[in-house]
């Protein structure tokens, strides 16, 4: 059964894309339902893709190619997340060293986890 499962997925074109919007979906349910922090949408979901992957053998590179769609979805929404920031610019400006402190710890975080 779970290599009945891997082949058909490894063959189809867009269940990454539907399994993703899903698994993020029923996590927004889920953090609505319980109103607890840990349950991030983005960290459930990911979480549940990874227990998925893992579960059924599905390689991580046929899972991206078929959710590549969403990398293309979220680039206008990142783009039109401008608009809001500018609309706070003021805001920006007047906590310009907190912003800057946080990217730049963040940046460290990161070079220092890698």
């Amino acid at each position: 059964m779970k290599e009945i499962l891997k082949e058909f997925l490894e063959q189809s074109q867009y269940w990454g894309f539907v399994f993703s919007v899903g698994a993020y979906l029923s996590a927004c349910w889920l953090k609505e339902k319980t109103r607890l922090a840990l349950l991030n949408p983005l960290l459930v979901s990911a979480a549940v893709i990874i227990v998925f992957l893992l579960g059924t053998g599905v390689d991580y590179a046929v899972y991206s190619q078929s959710a590549s769609g969403l990398g293309w979805l979220l680039t206008p929404a990142t783009v039109c997340l401008a608009i809001p920031l500018y609309k706070q610019l003021h805001l920006l400006k007047k906590y310009g060293a907190a912003v800057f402190a946080s990217i730049g710890s963040g940046v460290a975080a990161s070079v220092v986890s890698i």
